[in-house]
């Protein structure tokens, strides 16, 4: 939870998000693309930024 914090997700938004993508992954390539430095640089689950 703390690197999905780190990359600027919010933790129960990139869970949910892996959790409903995992089951169809297939591939090393497929899983590496749902850690979360790849999901943050695909522009999905950020934080919105304040100030």
């Amino acid at each position: 939870m703390q690197t999905a914090k780190l990359n600027g997700l919010e933790p129960y938004a990139y869970l949910n998000y892996v959790f409903k993508k995992l089951p169809y992954a297939e591939t090393v390539e497929d899983i590496e693309a749902l850690l979360p430095w790849h999901v943050k640089e695909n522009k999905i689950l950020t934080t919105p930024q304040v100030g």
